[in-house]
């Protein structure tokens, strides 16, 4: 299952995740990476966790809105599992599926099933990067344009090209099999 693509969020919206961000920015990871036996740079995993404050509880419930828009109803009976992805020059990510076994099973045996993703980079601040996702043998490029969002399945293939240039960041939001709720929408 792929959404359809929406500009979410107004650039002055994304400014203020941004500086959320940049306030406690966490690195977790920053490796070279081996995946199928090719070794590649996957860029910077923030572990930034979103709370439910008055804050940014904004956030929440604008992706809550779009996400009932689409027949999926969020519901945040706990958080969901969030991350910022930082690439910069040299940055890629191998076309891949998430590993839905070990690596996403969460606290309580909660799963990831769901993946939102959102640009917070302006497109025209760095060259490539372009992120790709597949409907069955169908290649999409998620359009770049700051404030775009895309709710794919977790078994869906996605992939992120190489940066030549710039900083390209998103916001990764994995809601928990107990935050969703299908209202005649299948997986």
């Amino acid at each position: 299952m792929i959404s359809n693509q929406k500009v979410l969020f107004t650039k002055e919206e994304v400014n203020s995740i941004l500086s959320y961000m940049n306030d406690t920015e966490s690195v977790i990871s920053k490796k070279m990476i081996k995946h199928n036996g090719v070794l590649y740079k996957n860029g910077e995993f923030l572990r930034k966790k979103l709370d439910f404050t008055d804050e940014n509880i904004w956030i929440f419930e604008k992706i809550k809105k779009w996400t009932n828009e689409l027949n999926v109803g969020l519901i945040w009976n706990s958080l969901p599992f969030t991350a910022f992805r930082k690439y910069r020059e040299g940055d890629f990510f191998v076309k891949h599926i998430d590993d839905l076994n070990e690596k996403y099973i969460m606290r309580g045996g909660e799963q990831k099933i769901l993946t939102i993703s959102i640009q917070l980079s302006d497109g025209d601040e760095y060259e490539g990067g372009d992120f790709l996702v597949w409907d069955n043998d169908k290649e999409i490029i998620v359009d770049k344009k700051i404030g775009n969002a895309i709710m794919y399945s977790t078994n869906v293939p996605h992939e992120v090209k190489e940066i030549t240039k710039g900083v390209r960041i998103s916001l990764i939001f994995a809601p928990r099999d107990t935050n969703i709720k299908f209202n005649n929408f299948l997986i």
